[in-house]
């Protein structure tokens, strides 16, 4: 046995094999691995010309070399020539483990010496997972790609495949489905959690891969766990970070740090860490651009990719002045150039249908001179499949499948049953902008953005920035070679835009961690009561919209200042204005008018966990969000329900305050004044906020 730790974390590894069978917290009396004979390490997929699915198992290699360093906190194990039921393979494998406190390093660093690609490095694999006793404490929790937090019962449930490996698997990509490489396992219970997570600042592909032996039965929640005494065999869960590192023949691949740690408390502790390492490493978020500042949207699709028409560009001002009246000073206008909104792309020149470039220029001044700001819709990295320039030229740079195929084609049509269905719409596909060229049409055509004088674009789809480029050009850097051109170009589409028009500010469809240094805002959806805001606590410097449709749409508006949510109107579903929904319209002036009065807390604060000591409420179904000012003098709990009978809810403590006098503010009435304890009812489609400290309104 190799073991290696200190105080806190700790690890045992097989001395024949370098399985992983022991992992956990002395501190915390937590150990992961329950199931000796389930234990993992490593494994390699080195696809063959006549067999793809050619996996090298780490735990089937014996070691080559082991060594433990004078203190016991480091350990290198390494695996040189690799054997699998195809042969013999000149691979090398060597894992650096080190311990530091409640902290595990694990670094990988692969030698290619055989003829075939290594096309994914899956590692640690913590196996023999099992914690039959716990089933209903345990969560994992990772950050999906729309803002939120998702999580499961990790010992009880496993929501993993069907169709697929015969021991089911559960894999989540980054980027991808992931806005963050990080996960957490956490036990709310006894406040004790484990964060793993990917510290690379390279942002290549990377999974999250969950696999359950020997399988799962169905229950009533799903896919749950067999029981082990019932089916005489062991059972038992693996985690492992996989990353596609497509290291070629005669290279060697350094797959960075994966990093374990032991912790107190919940997910958000392990939120926190990665941000730490993420100030430590990577370019910081923006925080001085306007859109941080821009608490309302207004947003409208002007023309459609089935030619409907529902404005022009000289109809800008007047709704600029729909806007203004309503508290909003930003518009987002999307179909403004060729095509149509989804079509045509990457053509971003005005759409000669709704006026000239000139005509576009002058609105948009015109909207400056209201006091409104124009965001014109763009993308970055599709194209369509329609226009002679996809034929003549853009094919070239289409991201291509294993195959040669075009890769993950998609399409949107508004206004027609077929359209909605999928089956008329115009095709677009992913291209890469590691291709030079490429990168040079995607530049100049968003810049079109910054000549027209817009103050700010909003780059869609960059949701889930997937694709694995395999054309036969890009092979060296296959794994992340989309990923990082489309960091590239932002970056220096940014840069260049400011040079034409000095504030120019971008918000993007988009949570992914690499493109806090360049946007301001996020274009986000929330169409729901509640969710686990993981990136508003990871990045509270990047505001985040919430679409509001409905003609009296006040529960979204309400959570909007819950959440601290850029309310963003999209009248009719984007084909009107604010003028289009009237009712929605003058409450959501109202609240903004609360929220400006309040600004020092409810916006330019920062929203706390229900986690964080100072605040206790008790509640019959009350939702709450809770937010301190920068200076700390100031706490503010945002109240509102969606149910359909009046609330009550009974604030105990605030700002760590038990007795004193709270403000009670409710939008469109004055504020009132009670003591602590406070019994505060919530009306149906109300919104309530209680302030502690410096209350008075601004």
């Amino acid at each position: 046995m190799i073991e290696i730790g200190g105080t806190d974390a700790k690890v045992e590894l097989d001395e024949q094999y370098g399985c992983i069978l022991g992992l956990g917290s002395r501190r915390q009396g937590v150990e992961l691995v329950r199931e000796r004979r389930l234990a993992r390490n490593f494994s390699l997929l080195v696809p063959l010309p006549h067999l793809r699915a050619h996996f090298i198992r780490g735990h089937e290699q014996r070691l080559t070399y082991r060594e433990v360093n004078s203190d016991g906190t480091r350990a290198r194990l390494s695996w040189q020539g690799l054997e699998s039921t195809q042969g013999h393979f000149d691979i090398g494998v060597t894992l650096d483990v080190t311990v530091s406190g409640p902290e595990l390093i694990f670094h990988w660093v692969l030698e290619n010496r055989s003829a075939f690609t290594v096309e994914e490095l899956r590692g640690p694999i913590i196996g023999g997972l099992l914690r039959p006793e716990e089933a209903d404490d345990w969560r994992l929790h990772w950050p999906d790609n729309r803002g939120m937090g998702q999580e499961w019962l990790f010992y009880r449930q496993f929501p993993g495949t069907y169709l697929g490996p015969a021991d089911p698997v559960w894999a989540t990509s980054y980027p991808g489905s992931m806005s963050m490489p990080w996960i957490d396992l956490y036990n709310r219970r006894i406040a004790a959690g484990i964060y793993f997570g990917v510290h690379r600042s390279e942002p290549r592909r990377a999974a999250m891969v969950a696999e359950i032996t020997p399988g799962t039965n169905y229950g009533s929640r799903g896919q749950v766990w067999p029981r082990a005494e019932r089916i005489g065999e062991p059972v038992g869960a693996s985690l492992g970070w996989s990353t596609f590192s497509f290291a070629q023949p005669g290279s060697t691949f350094d797959n960075g740090d994966v990093v374990l740690a032991f912790h107190d408390g919940d997910w958000s502790v392990g939120a926190d860490r990665f941000r730490a390492w993420y100030n430590r490493t990577l370019p910081a978020p923006r925080t001085d651009g306007w859109l941080h500042t821009a608490d309302a949207w207004q947003s409208t699709i002007i023309s459609y990719p089935e030619d409907s028409i529902g404005y022009r560009f000289a109809d800008l001002p007047r709704m600029a002045r729909t806007a203004r009246e309503h508290g909003i000073g930003v518009l987002q206008i999307d179909g403004w150039h060729i095509g149509g909104i989804d079509r045509g792309y990457p053509q971003y020149t005005p759409d000669p249908r709704l006026g000239t470039a000139d005509e576009l220029r002058a609105a948009i001044a015109a909207c400056r001179d209201l006091g409104v700001q124009v965001m014109l819709f763009s993308n970055l990295q599709v194209v369509n499949l329609e226009t002679s320039w996809w034929a003549e030229e853009l094919y070239r740079y289409a991201v291509q499948d294993p195959f040669g195929n075009r890769h993950n084609g998609a399409g949107w049509e508004y206004g027609t049953i077929l359209g909605l269905q999928g089956e008329a719409v115009p095709r677009m596909v992913p291209a890469n902008p590691a291709h030079p060229r490429f990168a040079e049409i995607v530049m100049d055509q968003l810049l079109q953005t910054a000549r027209l004088g817009a103050p700010g674009t909003q780059v869609d789809k960059l949701v889930n920035p997937t694709e694995v480029d395999y054309h036969p050009d890009l092979a060296a850097r296959r794994g992340v070679s989309h990923q990082e051109a489309i960091v590239a170009v932002l970056e220096r589409f940014a840069a260049q835009a400011r040079t034409i028009v000095p504030d120019f500010d971008i918000a993007s469809e988009s949570h992914w961690d690499r493109m806090v240094p360049f946007m301001s805002a996020t274009y986000s959806r929330f169409f729901g009561q509640w969710h686990i805001p993981d990136f508003a606590h990871t990045f509270p410097e990047i505001r985040q919209s919430c679409c509001v449709t409905g003609p009296s749409d006040f529960n979204m508006v309400n959570n909007c200042l819950r959440y601290g949510h850029i309310v963003n109107l999209e009248g009719r579903c984007l084909h009107g204005t604010s003028e289009d929904m009237p009712v929605t319209a003058r409450y959501t002036a109202a609240v903004l008018e609360l929220r400006h009065s309040l600004r020092h807390v409810l916006w330019d604060g920062r929203m706390q966990l229900p986690s964080v000591p100072g605040t206790r409420i008790e509640h019959d179904g009350v939702l709450d969000g809770r937010f301190v000012s920068a200076d700390g003098a100031t706490t503010a709990v945002v109240l509102n329900h969606w149910e359909e009978v009046s609330k009550r809810a009974r604030i105990i403590e605030i700002g760590g305050r038990t007795n004193g006098e709270v403000t009670v503010f409710t939008p469109g009435a004055a504020p009132r004044t009670v003591q602590l304890p406070a019994e505060v009812n919530v009306d149906p489609e109300q919104v309530v906020v209680v302030v502690f400290g410096g209350s008075t309104p601004h």
